[in-house]
């Protein structure tokens, strides 16, 4: 049965955002085999892309989209960015207000899952859609980091401002500067064209013009179906369950409905046109979250390319396979990693798991496989794509290697085997100070492509004399 995958390719409404606290703490599957309209949205952005080359893409600040964009309450103020931002503009009203989030189209006998008043809605959600509270930390936690983050943010803003500008208005070439820039995280409102133009999703929308278009016409045609579909339809409502932009409607009868909502939608065609252009993956569930991801902050066509680029470019090769070789490939490589990095770490972990504790690697593969989405924070996970899209794969290693040697107290000092499980599952939620995790990440552990190419390489050989003896643990 083919689903309902929305009829326009135009004019989504972005989505507003500021720095949030945890996404959903539901740990997002493995690969289990088992979208409002797709836009360019040129005239919502302040930003604006020069579609000139990869190592210059001209910015301009559109100087009319500045002055609409007002918090909708005093106390908002302190999450915003900057009023200028592409990223907190909808197209014909500007910032969300809690009215506005709150109404998705919802009939009389539909309702969302929040029955607090719009004030105490709002403030319970950061501005990406996210709840600022989880069972890993509290509102307050969520506050204090904010208050804390926000001096950071607004040097690295003013930093970011003069760079572009000593470039002329364009995102400069890769360099020892921007590595040093990207890595102390990239501001809000230079996000999106930074992710677009270092992923190379730029450049790949400039060689296949109309492609995305004409994959949603396929999809759009009565007799369009195939074996993803259903699956897809299935995951839409456990993507970011919690999150305002992705809450599914639930009616009085309890049925659950994603057709009105737009952001569903949209994520419902980029997954399905994905699985069309890349049949050697098809779709598996973590790439929801991937993709859903993209739709805070980009439009359809542009997170559709930029998913593209993920998967085709930067992530290892074969990660969502129906075999999942690359994801067996990437565990055997971190465990690798952890034990020429951290010996006393792995032999811990290589003791307590003969003793009943479960193979870390259970733990460590949806870390890689959703590169952290709905594992951490989502400020986390923002700043570990800014270096992602620049510096490829091997930060979502260096996070992990930096995650065991963070709570390396806890590891040796834990003496039960569950719980110690069950320490290194929560390690990367508890974490909510993103820029801590980032220094420490490039103070604690070195880590070069050349490292991780060979221990791919010895692994398979291993395995090819062996057959599949493992270093596991």
């Amino acid at each position: 049965m083919s689903a309902n995958l929305g009829l326009s390719t135009k004019d989504a409404p972005q989505i507003t955002y500021t720095p949030s606290s945890h996404c959903p703490h539901r740990s997002p599957g493995l690969c289990s085999r088992s979208a409002t309209e797709p836009t360019n949205q040129d005239n919502s952005a302040a930003f604006k892309f020069s579609h000139a080359s990869r190592s210059a893409t001209t910015l301009r600040v559109d100087s009319r989209e500045s002055n609409n964009c007002e918090p909708s309450s005093p106390r908002s103020q302190r999450f915003l960015r900057t009023p200028t931002s592409p990223t907190f503009r909808n197209r014909s009203s500007g910032l969300l207000t809690p009215p506005e989030l709150r109404a998705s189209g919802s009939s009389d006998d539909e309702t969302d899952c929040e029955d607090d008043d719009d004030r105490s809605f709002f403030e319970e959600r950061d501005q990406y859609g996210f709840k600022k509270s989880t069972q890993y930390s509290t509102k307050d936690d969520y506050e204090r980091f904010i208050s804390d983050y926000e001096p950071i943010v607004q040097r690295r803003r003013e930093k970011w401002h003069s760079l572009i500008k000593s470039y002329h208005g364009t995102l400069p070439a890769g360099s020892p500067t921007i590595k040093r820039y990207i890595r102390k995280g990239i501001p809000n409102e230079y996000r999106r064209q930074c992710w677009l133009h270092y992923s190379g999703a730029e450049a790949r929308m400039r060689a296949n013009p109309g492609e995305y278009d004409s994959l949603i016409r396929k999809i759009r045609q009565p007799e369009f179906n195939n074996e993803y579909v259903e699956i897809i339809e299935r995951d839409l409502h456990r993507t970011f369950p919690d999150n305002i932009k992705f809450k599914a409607k639930i009616s009085a009868r309890g049925s659950i409905h994603t057709q009105d909502i737009a952001t569903l939608q949209s994520l419902r065609r980029v997954l399905v046109a994905f699985s069309l252009w890349s049949s050697s993956v098809g779709y598996c569930q973590s790439l929801s979250y991937v993709a859903g991801l993209l739709l805070l902050f980009m439009n359809e066509e542009e997170s559709f390319w930029t998913l593209v680029c993920l998967v085709e470019d930067i992530i290892p090769s074969e990660m969502y396979s129906a075999t999942m070789e690359g994801a067996i490939i990437n565990q055997e490589v971190f465990m690798l990693l952890l034990r020429d990095k951290f010996p006393t770490i792995y032999d811990r972990l290589d003791k307590q798991t003969t003793s009943g504790m479960p193979p870390v690697t259970l733990t460590v593969s949806h870390w890689f496989s959703t590169i952290f989405v709905g594992v951490m924070p989502v400020e986390n996970v923002l700043r570990i794509w800014d270096c992602l899209f620049y510096e490829g794969y091997k930060i979502a290693f260096r996070i992990a290697l930096t995650l065991f040697k963070m709570n390396e107290h806890e590891i040796m000092s834990t003496q039960d085997p569950l719980i110690l499980f069950q320490k290194i599952q929560d390690m990367p939620k508890n974490v909510i100070d993103c820029h801590s995790l980032l220094e420490s990440c490039f103070k604690l552990t070195s880590l070069s492509r050349k490292e991780i190419d060979h221990h791919s390489r010895k692994y398979q050989k291993s395995k090819c004399r062996n057959g599949a003896r493992s270093v596991s643990l």
